[in-house]
């Protein structure tokens, strides 16, 4: 059986994975956000939520994939990444699993299986996002920044 490789820090692979994560978070998040956003009153009534709360997810994707977009761009553009950015991409994933739990909890007795579902996904989602980013595009910050 052959052993797995990691991909080395600083490689051509290392980089290359790097901004394909930041690439998915961002894409992921706004595309996420505006179909939710054009489509709220069919989710809200789908997931039980109000719509409301469907509202404020979109717009908490939308910003988040803003931000995120921003540094893939810098990092595709000028190869930099500046790391309180990277450290707030990845404490904003971590603490956004937090949210989605806190929300499966407090929207048990009234979201439907779908709505409590899309939680538990994005949940998993976003902690491997945070995983990844935190193993691959934390050690290409400048340390200066």
């Amino acid at each position: 059986m052959a052993a797995a490789t990691a991909i080395k820090p600083g490689s051509r692979a290392h980089t290359k994975t790097a901004r394909i994560l930041l690439s998915v978070d961002s894409l992921a998040a706004l595309s996420v956000g505006l179909i939710t956003l054009l489509i709220t009153p069919f989710l809200a009534d789908l997931y039980g939520w109000t719509e409301g709360f469907t509202r404020f997810m979109a717009a908490v994707n939308i910003a988040y994939g803003s931000f995120s977009g921003v540094q893939a761009w810098l990092f595709l553009r000028h190869g930099r990444l500046f790391r309180p950015a990277v450290l707030l991409l990845v404490i904003a994933n971590a603490a956004w699993i937090g949210h989605c739990f806190a929300q499966i909890w407090y929207l048990y007795d009234t979201a439907s299986f779908y709505g409590l579902g899309q939680l538990g996904l994005e949940a998993i989602f976003v902690g491997g996002l945070a995983a990844l980013e935190a193993l691959y595009v934390l050690p290409l910050t400048d340390d200066q920044s």
